[in-house]
């Protein structure tokens, strides 16, 4: 089984709440007409398919596809203390 790498998991969680737009690594938010409830759904999406929590004040720096991708990749590899283990 292949296992996908955090920029195809978090391109197919957003694309799933995306309709008519290609979501892609450096697609931002804006481009995809979000809005910050938008922003905060797909981010809960995100942290539920990485059993992550996104702390407050990097969600609120997230800005494109990129961001989250590093962000997730940085909150995995224990770069970014999540809000649970400050």
């Amino acid at each position: 089984m292949n296992k996908e790498s955090v920029e195809e998991r978090v391109i197919r969680v957003i694309g799933d709440a995306v309709d008519n737009f290609e979501v892609k690594a450096d697609s931002s938010f804006e481009e995809m007409e979000f809005d910050s409830l938008d922003a905060l759904d797909v981010l809960f999406d995100v942290e539920e398919e990485f059993d992550i929590k996104i702390p407050n004040e990097a969600a609120k720096e997230i800005r494109t596809i990129r961001d989250v991708i590093t962000g997730v990749e940085r909150i995995l590899a224990g770069d970014i203390p999540t809000e649970a283990s400050e």
